[in-house]
């Protein structure tokens, strides 16, 4: 269960954490699973419904230079409401750091969740709008966001796989992992991490080459005898399968996958590998031979403390349809595609 310790300041009160002092490095990142949670947690907050749940019991609070105990910071929240109408934060900004480095405990250092803000508000008394530039400090303790919720096994076309479901806590997806052999034992694990793909995957649309890319790890960690299939459900790089019809609405009328979800105001890739490196730790794999051409996926998931011992390319020969597609996947997110 994920718990954080709580720094909250207002009126430019400022926390800073300790910076590793030698050969120590960060992943900043901004649309992680622990940015998203201290988000819908602050949105609690404005809405009168403020969840403490992934906040520890025994959690510090200073507000103001005064330190709390959770019941009590829970409390003001409701003697916010009480004092004040229109409780917003009107602009702001949410990033998550974490720290890694030989210095840094069990090699992953500290995570922190900043946000950076400003409280404004009404006065039930006065009607007098108050403004406060605030800066929200969060510690995460217990990083774990993902809990297993059932194994079975999965008879398959390239052999028989142990099916592992599990849930994030934050948001309820459901994610899932197949596993062969004995792969603790090897010196790294073959592994593939799949983001869902409905049209590729199960109705094999030509559009992409996600269905293929997944048929081709599958047969490979059936060779190997040992391996694992991560399914991450980020369908359509993380924007949702109705928002990937929609690109490629606009795909049909000349733009390229990039500047598709441009257009809908969505970066080119929402991915998150937070998820999928905890599911991978919980697996006991910890260092890995990644089977994948996105470069990208290597840093997301050395970010969160795994070891890629090696990289291997799935090459998928491209076809009429997947040709632009392919093609932009190299020229503008630098996917390693010999094309």
């Amino acid at each position: 269960m994920k718990k954080l310790i709580f720094l909250f300041g207002l009126a430019l009160t400022i926390f800073s954490c300790a910076q590793p002092k030698n050969e120590a490095s960060a992943t900043v990142t901004n649309q992680d699973e622990k940015t998203m949670a201290v988000a819908k947690l602050m949105k609690g907050y404005v809405d009168n419904n403020f969840d403490g749940g992934i906040i520890s019991d025994d959690c510090i609070v200073r507000f103001n230079n005064i330190e709390l105990a959770k019941a009590d910071f829970m409390g003001l929240s409701q003697f916010h409401h009480s004092m004040f109408d229109n409780i917003m934060f009107p602009d702001g900004w949410i990033e998550t750091i974490s720290y890694h480095g030989e210095n840094w405990k069990e090699g992953n250092g500290d995570t922190w969740t900043n946000q950076w803000t400003d409280w404004t508000a009404t006065s039930k008394i006065s009607g007098e709008t108050h403004t406060n530039r605030s800066h929200f400090n969060y510690k995460w303790e217990n990083e774990k966001i993902v809990e297993k919720i059932e194994a079975i096994k999965l008879p398959t076309e390239y052999g028989d796989f142990t099916l592992h479901l599990y849930e994030d806590k934050f948001d309820n997806d459901t994610h899932l992992a197949l596993t062969m052999g004995n792969y603790k034992e090897q010196d790294s694990v073959l592994v593939r991490v799949h983001s869902e793909c409905l049209t590729g995957d199960v109705l094999q649309s030509q559009r992409c080459d996600c269905g293929d890319q997944l048929e081709m790890a599958m047969h490979q960690i059936s060779e190997n005898k040992s391996g694992i299939v991560l399914y991450l459900r980020q369908e359509g790089r993380g924007i949702g399968l109705k928002h990937k019809i929609k690109a490629y609405k606009l795909q049909e009328k000349g733009m390229d996958t990039v500047e598709a979800n441009n257009e809908l105001g969505f970066s080119a890739d929402l991915r998150d590998y937070g998820v999928g490196a905890q599911i991978l730790k919980d697996l006991g794999a910890t260092k890995l031979t990644i089977m994948t051409n996105n470069p990208k996926k290597l840093i997301g998931l050395e970010g969160h403390g795994l070891t890629i011992v090696d990289r291997k390319p799935i090459k998928i020969p491209p076809k009429k349809m997947n040709k632009k597609y392919l093609e932009t996947k190299k020229n503008k997110l630098g996917h390693l595609l010999d094309i």
